[in-house]
């Protein structure tokens, strides 16, 4: 019986690059040889002032297209027989719901767009949450009430509670606010230097 059943920080990190690559691959190969032109034809339009209907239009449904690949492979990866993404997968680990069981596509879905909250709004520190959290748990996690466990794991077998890491979530919120402080204290030494120059 695995008494540890939580999918660690590292894990987590090492499967959302190797999903991150998956995802980027084709986006990266269609936006490089087929809407890079529309963009820089877009963007030319716009300085002049102008701007054709049918490549916003190109560039909307692209958009469209990106948010749909993103969104169906997250929710039908982790809805599926395996429960994971193919990250996921290399790293052995999988994603289950309260009763230890496999998630439906729309929580899936849900989890998958919680993902916004995780990062964007957060500076990321939803993520960071994982290394912190009784139960190794993101804000996406907490948010659809699912866990990240090892794939050998089963229902039926316990989920042990972990104790609250009050060091980990201090540096979880310095790693998240850090370069934010770096940027502000050297915009502010520039600012000075500049005034003393004049």
């Amino acid at each position: 019986m695995n008494i540890h059943p939580y999918a660690g920080f590292w894990k987590r990190v090492w499967a959302l690059l190797i999903d991150g690559i998956i995802l980027f691959i084709p986006c990266g190969i269609i936006q490089f040889l087929f809407m890079r032109p529309i963009i820089l034809k877009v963007q030319m339009q716009l300085q002049e002032g102008r701007a054709s209907f049918g490549l916003l239009f190109i560039l909307l449904i692209y958009s469209l297209c990106v948010c749909a690949w993103y969104w169906l492979y997250r929710a039908l990866f982790e809805s599926g027989k395996h429960q994971a993404t193919p990250g996921k997968m290399v790293l052995k680990i999988k994603v289950v719901g309260q009763d230890g069981h496999r998630i439906s596509f729309w929580r899936a879905t849900g989890r998958c767009f919680a993902r916004i909250l995780s990062a964007n709004p957060t500076l990321n520190f939803g993520y960071l949450m994982a290394g912190f959290t009784r139960h190794n748990q993101t804000l996406h996690d907490l948010i659809t009430r699912t866990y990240v466990v090892t794939e050998d794991w089963e229902p039926g077998q316990p989920l042990p509670d972990h104790e609250f890491q009050k060091k980990y979530c201090i540096i979880s919120i310095v790693v998240a606010v850090l370069p934010f402080l770096l940027v502000f204290i050297s915009a502010f030494f520039l600012s000075l230097l500049s005034g003393g120059i004049h």
